[in-house]
């Protein structure tokens, strides 16, 4: 109350002023001097300075109320809404009891007040509520980034593992290739050498035994008897008979190196004396006509000929082992051939055939190469083995047959001699 009385003291006291300026206006109008608009708010601006304590030259320009109470700035202390009842008891004394301090608060501001505290205090916790909240979801996102980069880890790790177990794996093929070819070369060098070896002994034995077989031969045909007789007709005949012999057997060796081109051709035919040569007609077999002869009949004939019947496909036998064996040669060079052409037959057929034949001849299959030439060496063994064994047998019957008949012949000749030698004696 005592502001408003001051403030309505002031006011009364604007308006005498005022009033007295006008006054002196008036008078000064009627003298004739009439001022400008800016002489009179330049006066009445220089007034109110020196009024507050400022010279007339400087002139400061106030700022925006600020309340005393709050401390807040576009209202006064009295004005704060802070200020609900009395003021002090000192200062309510010194008044006196009838003076009322402050503004009296209406219900409608206290209610509007309470409300405005219930909306700070939930706003407050709306504050609490969203920082809760983002707290959580932040907590959320770090464990849902952590768990991303807990998968990437181990799809990495995974992943470098696979590698290391392909390059691994890659390695191990590389070095079982290595090894298969390593493998596969020293069978091919094996199985060269072996050919190589056969054939340079083929010969040798080839030789050897067809020279065993001429001398058997040759022992054979002298048991016999067909050996040539020694006549003794002086040393002059024994020397013409050995030239002779040595003649024609050296002319017998070669007509036996020579070849058919070599030889010699029939000559033509000499004419003996004035008679002319004879002449044949040459050989020929008569020529057969293409067309049938017509058959003549009483009755018609149909048109069209007989239906010839077709031959019904023929089912094509499942390649397997061969249904005839190749026969097997004498000597070393037999035994090759025999293995080459078994191991080319074999080699045409397929894996599971030859696992077939391999389990039938109780032979171990490690691929179609090495269990062709496994077969074929297996047939070859039990071939030249019983082949060997028939030569021998073959070559000890006729040993003895020959034995046998060189022991009749003999027997037929010394009985000859006796029966000549006892005509003899009865002529005599």
């Amino acid at each position: 109350m005592a502001d408003r009385s001051s403030r309505d003291t002031g006011r009364d006291y604007d308006r005498e002023w005022r009033g007295t300026r006008q006054v002196g206006h008036r008078e000064e109008r009627r003298d004739g001097h009439r001022p400008t608009e800016r002489e009179h708010y330049g006066e009445e601006r220089s007034d109110n300075s020196c009024e507050r304590g400022y010279s007339s030259g400087d002139y400061r320009r106030r700022g925006p109320p600020a309340c005393f109470e709050c401390g807040q700035v576009g209202h006064y202390r009295n004005q704060c809404w802070k200020l609900t009842g009395a003021r002090t008891s000192k200062q309510g004394e010194e008044r006196g009891p009838g003076i009322k301090e402050g503004r009296e608060a209406s219900p409608a501001k206290e209610a509007l007040m309470k409300k405005v505290e219930n909306l700070g205090s939930s706003l407050a916790t709306m504050q609490e509520f969203f920082a809760k909240e983002n707290k959580k979801r932040e907590e959320k996102e770090q464990r849902k980034k952590n768990k991303l980069l807990k998968k990437q880890r181990e799809q990495e790790e995974e992943e470098a593992r696979r590698s290391e177990e392909a390059a691994r794996q890659e390695k191990q093929r590389r070095k079982i290739a290595k090894l298969r070819e390593a493998e596969e070369a020293k069978q091919q060098l094996r199985k060269e050498l072996r050919m190589e070896v056969a054939m340079a002994v083929g010969g040798l034995e080839e030789e050897v035994c067809g020279r065993v077989l001429q001398t058997v031969v040759q022992t054979a045909m002298l048991q016999k008897g067909k050996q040539k007789v020694d006549l003794d007709h002086g040393t002059t005949g024994k020397s013409a008979s050995d030239t002779e012999d040595s003649e024609v057997e050296r002319i017998n060796m070669q007509t036996r190196r020579m070849a058919i081109s070599e030889k010699r051709k029939r000559s033509t035919e000499k004419a003996i004396g004035d008679s002319p040569p004879m002449e044949q007609h040459p050989k020929h077999t008569p020529k057969t006509p293409n067309l049938r002869p017509v058959q003549l009949s009483s009755r018609l004939q149909k048109a069209t000929g007989k239906k010839t019947e077709k031959t019904p496909k023929k089912f094509t036998p499942r390649q397997g082992t061969p249904k005839t064996k190749i026969a097997a040669m004498i000597g070393v060079a037999g035994r090759v051939k025999f293995v080459r052409e078994n191991v080319c037959q074999l080699s045409e057929l397929q894996a599971d055939e030859l696992k077939e034949i391999c389990k039938k001849e109780e032979v171990d299959y490690v691929n179609k190469t090495i269990a062709a030439m496994n077969i074929a060496e297996k047939w070859a063994a039990e071939a030249y083995d019983s082949t060997q064994v028939e030569v021998a047998n073959t070559l000890t019957t006729a040993v003895e047959s020959t034995n046998l008949e060189s022991f009749e012949d003999n027997n037929e000749a010394s009985g000859s001699e006796e029966d000549s030698t006892q005509g003899e004696e009865e002529i005599a």
